[in-house]
């Protein structure tokens, strides 16, 4: 009779450990290293909140008006980052991962993780409007005041052209195409909903290149 094989199961004669087990102790080992890291930048995040935070309750109202602004700075470039790495992800790695499974499983999967996604943009997307307006009219405001006149410089232009375009595209995708799949996925019609995704697809990319483009302008113009 013969053995059975079990390649998992091979031992290494330096170690004498089996293969799995290997495995397992390094990938533990990354997952605490990486828990340590992490821990320790939380701290260091929670260390500059703190001071900011203290900073911002004793100063005067005008000293303020700068830190805002870089809070408000920051809150629009992670934004920024969650949209266009989402929509990386989503067109370039998760797509194509789910091509090999069945239509149904295909669609819903699809849906599922648009609809989580559509949410957090959502959100991005009115964090990006307001601290954009905000900051423009903080710029404005501060060249008045110095007696100039306030102009867009041309990258602002571009930027917030783009950026409105941007925002439409997404409405559309948000509450058009994305309702399509919505209820093609309620009725199980998977033709439909994979027709829906198609045109998903076709408008993340578009917007997807717009989001490169802005951020050429923005380190370019």
């Amino acid at each position: 009779m013969a053995s059975e094989v079990r390649p998992s199961m091979t031992s290494n004669s330096d170690t004498g450990l089996p293969r799995c087990a290997r495995s397992d102790g390094i990938s533990g080992l990354l997952f605490k290293v990486c828990v340590r890291y992490l821990a320790g930048f939380g701290k260091l995040a929670m260390m500059a909140c703190r001071r900011r935070l203290l900073r911002w309750s004793a100063a005067s109202p005008t000293e303020r008006l700068p830190m805002l602004y870089a809070s408000l700075k920051l809150a629009h470039i992670l934004s920024i980052i969650v949209w266009i790495g989402g929509m990386v992800f989503a067109h370039f790695f998760l797509r194509p991962a789910t091509i090999s499974l069945d239509p149904p499983q295909r669609v819903r999967l699809m849906y599922d993780t648009l609809r989580r996604f559509f949410n957090a943009v959502s959100v991005a997307v009115l964090v990006i409007l307001a601290s954009g307006l905000w900051m423009i009219g903080h710029v404005a405001k501060q060249v008045v005041q110095g007696g100039g006149s306030f102009a867009m410089p041309l990258g602002w232009t571009l930027m917030a052209s783009l950026g409105i375009l941007m925002m439409l595209i997404f409405a559309h995708i948000r509450f058009a195409l994305f309702k399509r799949l919505s209820r093609a996925v309620q009725a199980s019609d998977w033709a439909a909903g994979a027709l829906a995704l198609a045109s998903i697809r076709t408008w993340v990319a578009v917007n997807l290149g717009l989001g490169v483009l802005i951020v050429v302008v923005t380190l370019l113009v």
